[in-house]
């Protein structure tokens, strides 16, 4: 803040003083950014820009989606692109370039991961990864699609960056969304509809002669929780989330920061299977053994959480005695993903089932990720009336 009287020279306190001047009452500046829309669009379920596509729109927007597949081809061996067909031609190519998509159930497992979309017609696709691979022959089926009903947020379209001149500095972000969706439910299911303002920082990107910035460092601003509940069949619900009073700091660093209203729909459903890891963060005493032993079928009990039918296989490592269990010393196969588990749920396994005793050598584990099956998926979701703006207040 320039200080009065100002010396004679100082050009950058005047030039702080005469932008405090015309920020208005109460030092609002003019950093003002901001979105805002009422057309219906559909949110665009991708982890790139844009971040909407029009009603009118021949791309498949469904935030699930899973296509059968029927063949995988590989036109050069080692490579890094794949073609799969679909067993049944789609009426409109569902994907386009840069879409970010998975492939699931297909026998040898080795495809089943996750792809980045080359291009996309309505019989086939053809998908790339950043590493080149040995490719195994395709056996027998599997799905192509997308999953955002694993606690994974989409970004929308309602947007603002700010620059923020130092640790006393505010930013005040007002945000609205009239949404909704479809859903397809086979049984009844509570789940949750989560709409959230997420901060991002700004860094300059190293290519030379660049001006665009890298954003990294994602925290939560703020968030709305709505509680949905389903009986079986089709249909379409909706919501309104409304932000008005949210401050954002003080403490944050002189920097460039980008905020985004997100939305998260978060189903219940089976914890994903990864082998050797699971999905998990895990913690706990280890027991320390000398030589690797694994443990099988294993049923963690509910910390918190309403889920079942998980088993895990749970190997302790001789490589690495540690006193803790770490990914360094500890494997977690999950042989049965169960249902009704979502991201968050917290899950015990006794330390008498390791080896060890009890609570001594307990392992807690949080679940991290979950996938299908889903006894509700969503399907093209809807925004009308949308807003964001971020304004930063000078103290």
């Amino acid at each position: 803040m320039a200080q009065y009287p100002i010396e004679s020279g100082d050009q950058a306190a005047i030039a702080e003083g005469l932008n405090y001047l015309l920020s208005g009452p109460a030092g609002l500046g003019q950093n003002f950014q901001g979105f805002s829309a009422y057309l219906p669009a559909y949110i665009r379920p991708s982890s790139r820009q844009p971040w909407s596509l029009p009603i009118t729109t021949t791309l498949n927007p469904s935030v699930y989606l899973s296509i059968p597949i029927n063949n995988i081809t590989v036109p050069t061996n080692p490579g890094q692109e794949i073609v799969l067909t679909f067993t049944t031609a789609q009426a409109t190519a569902p994907f386009e370039y840069g879409d970010k998509v998975d492939i699931a159930g297909v026998n040898p497992n080795f495809y089943n991961d996750s792809y980045t979309v080359f291009s996309c017609t309505t019989t086939q696709v053809t998908l790339f990864t950043s590493e080149t691979f040995t490719w195994p022959a395709y056996v027998s089926g599997g799905t192509v699609g997308r999953n955002y009903l694993d606690g994974t947020a989409m970004d929308t379209e309602c947007n603002a960056r700010v620059t923020v001149a130092g640790p006393t500095d505010q930013v005040f972000v007002s945000a609205q969304l009239d949404l909704s969706w479809e859903y397809d439910c086979t049984t009844a299911t509570d789940y949750e509809v989560v709409i959230a303002i997420t901060r991002l920082r700004g860094f300059p990107t190293d290519v030379q002669g660049s001006n665009d910035f890298l954003f990294a460092d994602t925290v939560l601003v703020s968030e709305k929780s709505f509680a949905q509940s389903v009986t079986a069949g089709t249909g379409t619900q909706s919501l309104e989330a409304v932000f008005t009073t949210v401050l954002d700091g003080p403490n944050l660093d002189f920097g460039y920061y980008w905020y985004i209203l997100t939305v998260e729909f978060v189903m219940p459903g089976s914890i994903r299977i990864k082998n050797a890891t699971g999905d998990f963060d895990f913690t706990g005493t280890k027991v320390a053994l000398g030589s690797t032993t694994m443990y099988s079928g294993i049923t963690p009990s509910n910390v918190l959480g309403s889920g079942s039918g998980l088993t895990v296989d749970i190997g302790l490592l001789a490589s690495a005695v540690s006193e803790t269990y770490t990914t360094n010393n500890t494997t977690i196969d999950v042989t049965a993903g169960g249902n009704d588990y979502r991201v968050g749920d917290v899950l015990k396994i006794l330390g008498t089932s390791l080896g060890g005793a009890t609570p001594t050598n307990d392992m807690t584990l949080v679940v991290t990720t979950i996938t299908g099956p889903y006894d509700t998926t969503i399907g093209r979701a809807t925004t009308g009336l949308r807003s964001l703006t971020a304004q930063v207040i000078k103290q």
